[in-house]
């Protein structure tokens, strides 16, 4: 070519440099110039150039003809880039750049990626096409380029249809291509068989390329969805990573629209499909149905699946699902698990509250609809058999009965019926977050079970409660914080209090109890209860700790007229002991220990009763004598009281009546134990009833008598000191005595005997003789032997006699009783002792009653 080139005619733009060529030329000369060329070449290996060429074309054999810028071929065969091409025969007019030939082509198609892109349309390089490929038919050149008309096959051809996903393999296919390049012609799709996203499919129709390709094609294909799955192109960790998809999908479909807007429509029919992600809570399985497609939404008539444990149906659309899609469902979802339904709502509501617990069946009407990626859904649920925990409710929630109604806010009920414990309630109201499960209900409760309450909470503590009546009030705040709020009413009940774990217990038999009340955060508060109790008025206020470990309580309590003989009929065998209304006050606190843990006060007032002594009483009045006073009226009653340990101190305890007072220092165990002192006073004139009060009570207006007891209220020890009253009462007697003698009171004179003889001289009675008598009196005894008369001493007159009334000397006269013989006058007279002088009143009183002291610790063997 290089010898023969300066001879052939010119080319633009065409360049032969390689090969050989054999042919013939012929052209005339007019003026020096080359006229009328035409030649003939047969090339062999030749190699053509030119800019409309992707590459080198490299002719191996045929016929080429030019004549006056025409060039005609036959049985051509040529090469570019591993695209074999053959001609039986075409032409080319180079100077219009037009032509027409037939043509034979195979392919390997990875050579589109290379040299021969810019060629072809971009939406086949992304697909990075593999595999081989033949075309027969017809190639056109004009301004445009190149273009073909023929039918294109191919076998095991593979692409890529998007980035990232699986590729698609071509098992067979068979085009028809009319006037196609690289922006414009028709492939219409005769065979196409193959396989892509875990699915087999056939395709048949038309493609009309151009910017935006347009198709009209048919399309059935069975899908396997866990294939289908993996392949998909998404990077979406929780969806690639934990969703699982299993179960067949078959389609068939026609596509219309284009490229850029397509219009599918069909029918997608599902078989036995499972879908799962765990960590969202979703588990739906078994689901089969059908779906129309259409190009402006995909209609479900009807989806059945297993959901929650359930049988669900479905039937809905989705509208503009290309774009943007909008979900518009209905469904039924029968004997759903709610604890299912709690872990979805769990795992996908932020802050749902983790012990929140829902168990249970139900049945659902569900509606879904708005954006697909955040659709609204509500429905109604009826509830048979619930049950609901959370620790705010203290004891599971469960026979939960009745509708309700729900959205993705929360949930509204007009009448839901459940059981706590034996109590049933019923709500009216609304949950407003499922987030915080916040609530807003209405409540009432019929019946509220006191006795079941009761062994619920004081399960083991010995307390017991019993009675059933009725609630009502509100619930408010997230659960968490449950706010409850409301009134108890009873028309009667018992509670009933151990004195100590394990011991005997005290019964409080109630009537007509209404008790408002609010319970949050573990707390009881009781506000203003009312009730009768023991036929009397009862108020109180306080707070139970429902959550500590023994419960704990602190109540202030108020009783006005209640009946003490009917509290001593229940819990003792005194009923009579105590008659009267009684007023009491009474702010402690404790523990489900028992009573013995009440620390606190109290007072109690009484204005009228009456009594029958306890053998306690009877015990002190039979001791001295004076069993009248084992029953009477009650003038008054009153004290103050402090708790502590279960025991009550008193140190103004006192009982009043006509016959005296009886008060008590001391400490009453609530199990009715005693250790204090009673001190009994009792009015002179009451004393004057009984023998030993009388003498004891002497001369003073009052006689106190102290008791010390010890041991029960009904076996008491008394300790009844009657030698100190004794004392007491001689020590009395003393004084007085000593006060007669030493304070002004004279003695009598002497009388004289009938025969007119001086009477004998009476012993002067000291102290002792006086106590001793008195002594006698108080404890029954006789009276101490009198000692004999002794006679008087005979006196000697040694004297002038005194003088007389009228002044002279009188004889002496003989004492009464004796002879009138004179004695002889040289007797002498005796000599009479100096007596000592007396010591003062207070000092006399001092000795004398140290002296009956040590009388009566000889008496009575006092230590």
């Amino acid at each position: 070519m290089e010898l023969a080139g300066k001879y052939l005619p010119p080319m633009p733009d065409v360049k032969i440099d390689e090969g050989r060529l054999g042919g013939e030329v012929r052209f005339g000369i007019v003026g020096g110039e080359m006229r009328d060329v035409s030649a003939w070449a047969k090339p062999q290996g030749l190699v053509v150039r030119h800019a409309m060429l992707p590459a080198p074309l490299r002719l191996a054999q045929g016929g080429v003809k030019y004549d006056e810028g025409r060039v005609e071929w036959e049985k051509l065969a040529a090469e570019i880039r591993g695209i074999t091409v053959k001609s039986d025969g075409g032409k080319v007019d180079i100077a219009k750049m037009t032509g027409r030939g037939d043509l034979s082509v195979r392919l390997d198609m990875s050579v589109l990626t290379g040299d021969l892109k810019k060629f072809v349309p971009e939406t086949v390089l992304r697909a990075k096409p593999e595999g081989t490929a033949a075309f027969t038919g017809i190639v056109e050149i004009d301004a445009n380029g190149p273009t073909l008309t023929g039918e294109l096959e191919g076998g095991n051809i593979r692409a890529v249809p998007a980035p990232g996903m699986a590729p698609v393999k071509l098992d067979a296919l068979k085009l028809t291509l009319t006037r196609v390049n690289a922006k414009s012609g028709t492939i219409a799709v005769r065979e196409c068989k193959g396989s892509a996203l875990g699915m087999t499919a056939t395709l048949q129709g038309a493609v009309k390329n151009a910017a935006d390709p347009s198709f009209d094609l048919k399309a059935n294909a069975t899908v396997d969805l866990a294939a289908l799955k993996e392949a998909l192109p998404i990077e979406n960790a929780l969806f690639k990573k934990q969703a699982r998809l299993s179960g067949m999908a078959v389609v068939d479909a026609t596509i219309g629209g284009s490229l850029k807007k397509p219009r599918p429509a069909g029918k997608l029919e599902l078989k036995n499909v499972d879908f799962s992600i765990a960590a969202r809570g979703v588990n739906v399985t078994g689901v089969s149905g059908v779906a129309a497609i259409d190009p402006d939404k995909i209609s479900i008539d009807r989806l059945a699946a297993n959901l929650f444990g359930g049988k669900l149906s479905i039937a809905g659309s989705l509208a503009d699902y290309l774009e943007k899609p909008r979900v518009a469902a209905s469904g039924t979802l029968h004997n759903a698990d709610l604890g299912e339904i709690r872990s979805l709502i769990a795992s996908n509501v932020p802050d749902f509250p983790s012990d929140l617990g829902f168990n249970g069946r139900a049945d659902l009407d569900i509606v879904v609809k708005g954006s697909a990626d955040q659709p609204e859904f509500s429905g109604n649920a009826v509830l048979a058999g619930a049950g609901l925990t959370h620790p705010a409710v203290l004891r599971p929630i469960r026979r939960i009965v009745g509708p309700i109604r729900f959205d993705q806010r929360g949930l509204t009920t007009e009448g839901l019926q459940m059981g706590w414990g034996s109590s049933t309630v019923r709500l009216v109201g609304r949950m407003e977050s499922w987030s915080g499960f916040k609530m807003a209900f209405q409540y009432d409760i019929q019946p509220l079970d006191l006795t079941d309450i009761g062994e619920f909470f004081l399960a083991g503590t010995g307390y017991r409660a019993q009675g059933s009546g009725t609630g009502a009030g509100k619930i408010s705040g997230p659960i968490a914080k449950i706010v409850v709020d409301g009134a108890a009413k009873l028309p009667s009940g018992v509670f009933e209090a151990p004195v100590s774990k394990g011991g005997s217990t005290f019964r409080f038999p109630f009537t007509d109890l209404t008790a408002p009340f609010r319970f949050t955060d573990g707390i009881l508060a009781i506000s203003g209860a009312r009730a009768n109790l023991f036929s009397g008025e009862m108020t109180a206020s306080g707070k139970v700790f429902v959550r500590e470990t023994p419960i704990r309580f602190g109540f202030d309590t108020r009783v006005k007229s209640l009946q003490t003989q009917e509290f001593l009929s229940t819990n003792t065998s005194m009923k009579n002991v105590l008659q009267g209304g009684l007023d009491m006050s009474f702010i402690a606190t404790g523990t489900t220990v028992g009573l013995n843990s009440l620390d606190g006060n109290s007072t109690m007032t009484m204005a009228s009763g009456s009594y029958k002594a306890p053998p306690v009483a009877a015990q002190i009045f039979n001791a001295i004598d004076s069993s009248q006073l084992s029953s009477g009226i009650i003038k008054s009653l009153q004290g103050h009281f402090i708790f502590k340990n279960g025991r009550m101190n008193s140190d103004d305890l006192v009982f009043k009546s006509p016959y005296g007072q009886l008060s008590y220092k001391g400490s009453v165990g609530l199990d009715t134990t005693l250790d204090g002192t009673a001190n009994l006073v009792l009015p002179r004139e009451i004393c004057h009833g009984s023998k030993v009060l009388r003498d004891l009570v002497g001369n003073q207006p009052n006689l106190e008598i102290p008791v010390g007891v010890r041991g029960s209220l009904l076996s008491p020890g008394i300790d009844l000191r009657l030698d100190k009253l004794l004392k007491k009462a001689a020590e009395n007697k003393a004084k007085d005595a000593l006060m007669d003698i030493l304070g002004g009171k004279k003695e009598q004179a002497p009388q004289s005997v009938a025969s007119g003889t001086p009477a004998p001289e009476q012993k002067k009675k000291g102290i002792g003789d006086l106590l001793g008598g008195e002594l006698g009196k108080i404890l029954g005894g006789k009276k101490p032997a009198q000692e004999p008369v002794q006679p008087a001493p005979v006196t000697v007159a040694t004297a002038p006699a005194p003088a007389g009334v009228t002044g002279e000397a009188q004889p002496a006269q003989a004492p009464a009783g004796v002879s009138g013989t004179a004695q002889p006058a040289s007797a002498p007279v005796p000599v009479v002792a100096t007596q000592p002088k007396p010591l003062p009143p207070e000092k006399q009183i001092k000795k004398e009653l140290k002296n009956i002291e040590k009388d009566l610790k000889k008496l009575f063997k006092f230590k």
